[in-house]
């Protein structure tokens, strides 16, 4: 395949996935994210927001970029929460594509073989993880692609503007992110150390750096209202106050645990083997640099959540064709076999298969409720125990309707009956609830998070063990 064809597929697969791939991977791309855009909409009141806001921890710099970039919709009258969401997914997948086609200067400086090249580049793009990774309306998102881009132009480009801008590129991974600082300063200290690029243009690399380091005050001046350092704050909170203390902690082992099971095991068996084999064999490279530190820390860390290693796993494809051609010849000889040939192919389709589907399918199962209690133009619904547009504690006012009434039930006696209080839309997360308003001729299943021929298939009652979202419609 050539690379005009691979950009212009994956082009094609980074908007798809921005388009269906709604909701949020982890709670803190929403509620520190969108609800922190929604704070500076008027949508949300601050005493509303996550503890982070109070705290004052969370940079603004990509809050602010999505607040700029959505206002001419705003202007125009556009309300619709799901259409903005995309938008934000859009703006990150597209980004996420840029800076991953920014790399190939390097990648064809790192690679001997064309063919080789190719296919790094090949699977930067289509390793199932990088686009749905890249299109999140995350931290880590934002910080992954601004660093790619500034690795690229400290490492390719020549001018001293361009040493600037990869050192702003830097600075702004760390708005978006403050881990980023780690494998920013690793890469730069030992570009230093081992002679390998200029000190002049490290220098202004770190010029760079600076003006994006200093940036932070003014975003962070526009989300809080006050002058804020919030980096002092989310070191006070975590390292100083022990905050991480009162959340689960693991062992140092888990994120090569997690990257495997969860990584889909015929994919991410090779992407880990190579990744330790490239630290080990290549300890001055600078992706060792950007990597290593970052996966050590992390590790060391008791709290611990897969997104935080994110840009390990982004950066794992290039280690694995980086070991695949350190042993080209018994490569080669391998793949003559029938049975390596046939695995070799059956990994493939399988990232296939899972990049199609995660790309086409929500990254969190709550949005397309959501987004059909929007379109229902729903005023009024009993819901049973908790409020499905509160998670964590934290209400979801972005994709809630600003006309909506939640009454919450705790059995459904104290549903009201009537005459005149026909019509009641109820929602419920058992599967036991759902069966029971099922088998009630007066009800009507308006939505669930099953599909609805897969509840014809009730084997040994499991729908009523399961957590599933429905909503119904009954005349009461």
């Amino acid at each position: 395949m050539k690379i005009k064809k691979i950009i212009i597929y994956s082009l094609i697969l980074h908007i798809v996935a921005a388009f269906f791939s709604s909701g949020f991977h982890k709670f803190d791309e929403h509620f520190q994210i969108i609800e922190f855009l929604n704070y500076k909409l008027g949508g949300i009141a601050g005493n509303e927001l996550a503890w982070e806001f109070r705290e004052h921890i969370r940079p603004w710099f990509q809050v602010f970029t999505y607040w700029v970039t959505i206002q001419p919709f705003k202007l125009l009258g556009v309300e619709n929460p799901f259409f903005l969401a995309f938008f934000l997914r859009l703006i990150s997948s597209l980004f996420g594509w840029y800076s991953t086609n920014q790399l190939w200067p390097l990648i064809d400086r790192w690679f001997k073989s064309d063919k080789n090249k190719i296919w790094a580049f090949a699977l930067m793009h289509f390793c199932w993880f990088a686009p749905y990774i890249l299109t999140r309306a995350s931290a880590e998102s934002f910080s992954i692609s601004f660093f790619a881009l500034g690795l690229s132009w400290l490492l390719t480009k020549q001018s001293s503007l361009w040493m600037i801008l990869s050192g702003l590129a830097f600075g702004l991974a760390y708005q978006s992110r403050f881990h980023s600082a780690l494998p920013v300063a690793c890469v730069w200290i030992g570009l230093l150390v081992t002679k390998q690029l200029e000190v002049k243009k490290l220098v202004l690399c770190a010029i760079g750096v600076l003006i994006g380091f200093g940036s932070g005050f003014l975003f962070d001046y526009w989300g809080y209202g006050i002058w804020s350092f919030s980096l002092w704050h989310f070191y006070r909170t975590n390292f100083l106050e022990g905050i991480m203390a009162h959340v689960q902690h693991y062992p140092w082992y888990y994120y090569l645990r997690w990257s495997f099971l969860r990584g889909i095991v015929p994919v991410s068996l090779p992407l880990i083997i190579a990744s330790l084999w490239f630290w080990i064999k290549k300890p001055k490279h600078v992706l060792t640099w950007a990597t290593l530190p970052l996966f050590i820390f992390h590790s060391m860390v008791g709290h611990k959540e897969l997104r935080y290693v994110f840009p390990v796993i982004i950066f794992s494809p290039l280690m694995l064709m980086m070991m695949i051609e350190a042993y080209q010849e018994k490569v080669d000889q391998w793949l003559t076999r029938k049975w390596v040939r046939g695995l070799t192919k059956t990994i493939i389709s399988i990232n296939i298969i899972v990049l199609l589907f995660v790309s086409f399918k929500p990254a969190n199962v709550s949005v397309p409720f959501y987004q059909y209690v929007w379109g229902s133009k729903i005023t009024k619904m009993y819901v049973r125990d908790e409020d499905p547009f509160s998670m964590l504690g934290l209400p979801i006012k972005f994709y809630r309707p600003k006309n909506l009434e939640t009454i919450i039930f705790r059995d459904f006696s104290e549903i009201p009956i009537g005459v005149m209080a026909s019509d009641r839309y109820i929602f419920v997360r058992s599967g036991e609830d759902m069966i029971n308003l099922a088998s009630d001729q007066n009800c009507e299943l308006l939505y669930s998070t099953y599909p609805r021929w897969l509840l014809k298939f009730n084997y040994s009652n499991w729908i009523s063990r399961s957590r599933v979202w429905s909503l119904f419609n009954c005349q009461m």
